[in-house]
């Protein structure tokens, strides 16, 4: 496996990463938590140590899964995770506000949703915000 370092924080980031999406069924269909974690442990044995999820993949599901996967793995894994925008038209204008669509308090609460998901306490987690 190739490694990159990401961004300025100095995290070596396979460059191959594990889109999670998927392991939470619904669209995909009919998927076990047991294949999602024999998936997951098949990637990381690999060399992969970073794993994209999001709040919608599976309505927070699929953190839960990767939470309860990477307590265990015994190796630094590397989790990014996003959030939606609060209701409104999609996809926002360029003209949109974006404090309009992602206001502090929603930020904060949401952050924190993701942070129980993913069964963290949030000491040591970079936490980057990117309004796109």
């Amino acid at each position: 496996m190739k490694y990159r370092t990401m961004g300025r924080t100095g995290y070596k980031v396979s460059e191959i990463g594990f889109g999670a999406w998927q392991i939470g069924g619904g669209s995909w269909g009919a998927q076990s938590d047991k294949d999602s974690t024999r998936a997951l442990a098949a990637a990381i044995e690999k060399g992969v140590n970073f794993i994209d999820t999001a709040a919608g993949y599976g309505n927070g599901k699929i953190e839960k899964i990767v939470g309860k996967f990477t307590k265990d793995v015994g190796k630094r894994i590397y989790i990014a995770t996003k959030t939606p925008p609060l209701p409104g038209t999609w996809l926002p204008s360029l003209y949109s506000i974006a404090e309009d669509r992602y206001p502090e308090g929603y930020i904060r609460s949401n952050v924190n949703e993701r942070l129980k998901n993913l069964d963290l306490d949030g000491d040591g987690i970079k936490i980057g915000v990117k309004l796109i």
